[in-house]
């Protein structure tokens, strides 16, 4: 995990949907608001949004990243937070005046610029129950999102006591690990593209030409949203390790006896990377 923003903060009161409901900025060339929720009324929403700031506000926030900030907040002005329900074909609101500031705006953070957020897309809108309780036998939830080389995870928030927390992850190719970072399993792309498919077209695949490009475009988003957990396969593949003092021949044969394209590479204090079929052939041959 290359970053990570939890956030806890006091209440603001109200009777509708309408308040000033702050927001965590992050993200790098794509950016993100995550609304900061509660479990009391009318903030008891979890809510992500891809958005584009203004030229401006996006340009100080760039700088001071580079200047050694690693925490922005948004407040909006005042709105019905269910404004950016996307259901019945989209959010009544699609842009959001409000300030950047830098650090947590209830911690002491500094006001750092006005900023206009454009709502690009709604990542993820929930309300949950300000009554509900955890179930002991319910495991961590994680809402997946963004782009290759910058991807997120969101705490699926279900019910009290929980936490905020988003984190910003470098994924190891084809590897998930546990909450101890330990790898317990591969997720092979083709499980992923396995989404992409409709069942019946999987059965019959010359039905993939009687598709149109908008049936096909509701097909990706299919993915938008989704835990890692609900994209693995049943039974999980179990994952091969090796140590880092194994020789290429080692690596190589626990590769073939698996038939894995990969192995997770183990030291002392856990998960130090993966060795690809690809970069032992790379390393095996051109050592000769």
């Amino acid at each position: 995990m290359s970053a990570a923003h939890q956030h806890e903060h006091g209440g603001h009161g109200g009777g509708s949907t309408m308040g000033m409901h702050g927001m965590l900025l992050f993200g790098t060339e794509t950016l993100y608001l995550s609304h900061l929720p509660m479990f009391m009324h009318p903030h008891n929403f979890q809510v992500i949004l891809e958005v584009a700031l203004d030229d401006a506000a996006a340009a100080a926030v760039r700088a001071d990243r580079e200047a050694g900030a690693d925490l922005h907040t948004f407040t909006p002005d005042e709105f019905p937070i269910t404004e950016l329900d996307p259901a019945g074909g989209g959010p009544a609101r699609t842009v959001l005046e409000g300030t950047v500031w830098r650090g947590h705006f209830e911690r002491g953070g500094e006001r750092l610029t006005a900023a206009t957020a454009r709502v690009r897309q709604v990542v993820h809108f929930q309300e949950f129950d300000v009554g509900a309780t955890h179930q002991p036998d319910r495991d961590l939830g994680y809402l997946c999102f963004g782009l290759p080389g910058q991807l997120h995870l969101a705490h699926e928030i279900t019910g009290k006591p929980d936490f905020d927390q988003v984190l910003t992850v470098a994924l190891v190719p084809g590897t998930l690990t546990d909450q101890a970072g330990n790898p317990v399993t591969i997720l092979p792309a083709s499980q992923v593209v396995r989404l992409l498919v409709p069942a019946y077209v999987q059965e019959d695949p010359s039905l993939a030409g009687v598709l149109s490009e908008s049936m096909a475009d509701r097909i990706v988003d299919k993915l938008s949203g989704k835990t890692v957990k609900a994209v693995l396969p049943k039974p999980a593949p179990r994952m091969t390790t090796v140590t880092a003092d194994d020789t290429i021949v080692e690596v190589a044969a626990t590769m073939a006896a698996n038939r894995s394209p990969l192995v997770a590479v183990m030291g002392r204090d856990g998960l130090i990377g993966v060795i690809t079929a690809p970069r032992l052939l790379q390393v095996a041959l051109g050592s000769h």
